[in-house]
């Protein structure tokens, strides 16, 4: 196999941000509900953007509502400052492979750039596809990438952290490949969708470049 080019997901992927999601949801709810919602409570509410998210909870303030929460994102991603050890060295070797390479996900726009900037990976991702303020719908956000690129499906990959992420990839005609790294990854999870691999450390992705550069 030849790889021409990967997607990948964004949090708990590239690095370790759900924490700074969570928080700055939390932080943004209290304001507004009075309440301090638990993990699972605002887990549950993922799948829509965040956008998509505050809009179905305060449709009147959504928008005052989303700004205090860029701001609280911006604020609160002091949590995560680098992306996972190794990280770069393996997106420095997709580029000088000339492998092509994109973000995924089903964060909002605002907060996948903010994220990136944070973390110093902006230039690796020419194309960055945020999700939808109705429902998660990656398979939408990979055939628009795949339109773009114009390559074989079956030349791609795409690198995510959770079963959805693997679903959508077989879907799409794509490699599914899971990413076992983030504390919050379920390994046995992952592989139960039979992935064609999980990596438990960056270095062993690395390792699954040099064998298909």
């Amino acid at each position: 196999m030849t790889l021409k080019g990967i997607m990948f997901d964004l949090d708990g992927t590239l690095a370790e941000t759900l924490p700074v999601c969570l928080t700055a949801l939390r932080r943004t709810f209290l304001a507004y509900f009075g309440d301090e919602w638990s993990d699972e409570r605002l887990l549950s509410c993922f799948g829509p953007t965040e956008e998509g998210v505050v809009k179905k909870l305060l449709p009147d303030k959504f928008l005052e509502c989303l700004e205090l929460y860029y701001d609280e994102y911006i604020r609160t991603h002091d949590l995560c400052l680098k992306p996972f050890p190794g990280m770069k060295d393996a997106l420095d070797l997709l580029k000088q492979d000339n492998i092509l390479m994109a973000i995924v996900t089903a964060k909002g726009a605002k907060t996948a750039q903010i994220s990136l900037e944070r973390l110093s990976l902006s230039s690796y991702f020419p194309i960055v596809e945020p999700g939808f303020e109705d429902a998660s719908n990656k398979p939408a956000s990979i055939s628009k990438v795949l339109d773009v690129w114009g390559v074989d499906a079956g030349k791609i990959a795409y690198l995510g952290d959770r079963r959805s992420d693997i679903r959508a990839a077989r879907e799409t005609g794509l490699i599914p490949l899971a990413a076992a790294w983030s504390k919050y990854a379920d390994v046995n999870l992952l592989k139960n969708e039979n992935p064609d691999a999980v990596f438990s450390t960056v270095q062993e992705f690395i390792a699954w470049i040099g064998s298909v550069g």
